[in-house]
């Protein structure tokens, strides 16, 4: 993998997203939650496809899941 071209697309996506307020944001991160969560489990699609899109489902659960044990652990001290 090109690591430069990874880093200047992330960074051009960062910039973007910089650009959207607070609510924009959530609606894009809750449109890619239903697109994933679609496609991992849509059973019309090839099983690599449905796989990857549950690994990315899982992951981004994970993400959630993790950002509020730590936001819980801050409240509890």
């Amino acid at each position: 993998m090109d690591e430069t071209l990874l880093m200047n697309e992330l960074d051009r996506t960062w910039e973007q997203l910089d650009q959207l307020p607070t609510h924009e944001k959530i609606n894009v991160l809750q449109w890619t939650i239903v697109d994933v969560k679609r496609w991992a489990l849509n059973d019309e699609v090839d099983d690599k496809i449905q796989g990857y899109a549950a690994m990315l489902d899982e992951a981004i659960l994970y993400q959630i899941t993790k950002a509020i044990d730590r936001l819980n652990s801050a409240e509890e001290q």
